[in-house]
């Protein structure tokens, strides 16, 4: 709201006929601070209206302007409160301390501090959030980003349900502690950090929704340095990791729905298909999430699998409605679709960005897939209960071709199967060709839809 004399004059009216307290919500609810304050100057009856606001948000605000907003707000309790800081305005430390005490003092619901650019100044220090935080007992979800999470007593966060620690350090294994027991009703975490250098131990019975590593696929951000990360939480429903491993895992986590497993080793196991005992030792794993009804495996995973799979160390995944795999050829798909008896839907990835550039040689490695396909065999049809297929696919990976044939001529049940093709740099005719090789196949499945898409 730029220029709010400008509205509407009928809008403006419609607005002033409604009680105050439901403008204060819409106020709250769709508009920042700023824009909030702005409305002052609308008539005299508004002036006044957004001092009483139960959610603050501050997102590059100046000092000034947040020390102004402060002074004038002059409601009783916060619901929410929030602060985002750009470079060029980042405050002193004992400007957020202040800012994170007052509204402790409102006896603030939701918190939110982002200082995730406090990177960007090479002679400042991580911001250390004041201790009278831990006990703030109004809390009910409190983000903290780039900011040092450092506990000298116990935590009483009682009514906390959500919780976001994101920064460059790990919190200790003692803090760690201290805030799972000190929130008795916590139900999601969410830990994102570059390197877990000690043990982590993850011990609730409240837990429902854990994140560990970053939210995408970002192999390379948390580092699992040596140490040993152990979940013990009996009602975790959604588990997700994304992380490179140099340590150990450890779950116990029974009532499991949902796990995405963005797992990776070192460079050299995934590239030379090699397993170090440490790698294997981590096979445990797997069983402790056999009950889950989604999966998602990253190309490490996928292999491991496989490469369990050969020293006759399977895990079924009996009751997994929904896969999504991560795999750098056609061949690893079926290793891996027989440790899912009972999948619905699947979901594909080919993660290597090879795309061949002329028709002839899509041409040559469409035909070369004629000579794949016998030696690619899926010996338990019985275990093939799919209806939905989708599946990335580059161009120039040719032995996704014969994989696909295998799940059509075995899908007795598929009723849709889609192929987005990565064309990236490939000459058009190659997805005429491709498209012209698919949907010659036969289908088992009287109902089996195929549809074939360019992605570039």
């Amino acid at each position: 709201m730029d220029d709010e004399s400008q509205a509407p004059p009928a809008l403006h009216d419609r607005l002033s006929e409604l009680p105050d307290s439901l403008i204060i919500s819409i106020l709250s609810l769709s508009l920042s601070t700023r824009d909030a304050v702005r409305t002052t100057i609308l008539s005299k009856r508004w002036k006044d209206l957004w001092t009483t606001v139960p959610s603050l948000d501050f997102m590059n605000h100046s000092r000034d302007f947040i020390c102004g907003a402060l002074a004038r707000w002059q409601g009783t309790k916060l619901l929410k409160f929030s602060i985002n800081f750009y470079p060029i305005t980042l405050p002193q430390h004992s400007d957020i301390d202040s800012w994170l005490l007052y509204a402790m003092e409102k006896q603030v619901e939701e918190l939110s501090v982002d200082l995730r650019y406090i990177g960007a100044y090479p002679d400042r220090v991580e911001y250390c959030a004041p201790q009278r935080l831990y006990s703030c007992s109004s809390l009910t979800n409190v983000s903290l980003i780039s900011c040092y999470v450092e506990i000298d007593e116990n935590v009483q966060w009682n009514r906390l349900k959500s919780l976001h620690i994101e920064g460059l350090n790990s919190v200790s294994e003692q803090a760690l502690n201290r805030i799972l027991s000190g929130a008795p009703l916590l139900e999601e975490l969410i830990l994102c950090f570059w390197e877990i250098s000690e043990n982590l131990n993850i011990r609730s019975t409240s837990l429902k929704t854990l994140h560990i590593g970053r939210h995408n696929r970002d192999f390379s951000g948390v580092v699992v340095n040596g140490g040993i990360l152990r979940i013990w939480a009996p009602n975790l429903l959604t588990l997700q990791i994304s992380a490179v491993f140099h340590g150990m895992w450890l779950l116990d986590v029974p009532s499991l729905s949902s796990a995405i497993l963005h797992i990776e080793m070192r460079e050299d196991e995934v590239m030379l298909g090699h397993f170090s005992p440490s790698a294997t030792a981590n096979y445990r794993v797997f069983p402790s999430i056999c009950n889950v009804e989604k999966v998602t495996l990253s190309v490490w995973c996928t292999q491991f699998l496989v490469h369990v799979k050969k020293k006759d160390m399977v895990v079924q995944f009996s009751n997994a409605k929904f896969l999504k795999l991560y795999v750098h050829d056609g061949w690893e798909i079926l290793c891996v679709l027989e440790m899912f008896p009972n999948l619905m839907t699947l979901k594909v990835k080919i993660d290597q960005d090879c795309c061949l550039t002329s028709a002839e040689e899509i041409h040559a490695a469409l035909v070369a897939c004629n000579s794949m396909a016998p030696m690619m065999t899926f010996p338990s049809l019985s275990l093939l209960q799919l209806k939905t297929v989708d599946i990335y696919w580059w161009i120039g990976e040719a032995s996704i071709v014969p994989a696909i044939e295998i799940l059509l001529e075995n899908g007795h049940m598929l009723e849709k199967m889609m192929l987005r093709l990565g064309m990236y740099l490939a000459n058009p005719e190659t997805f005429t060709l491709a498209e012209e090789k698919v949907m010659s196949m036969s289908r088992s499945s009287p109902y089996a839809e195929v549809i074939i898409s360019k992605n570039r």
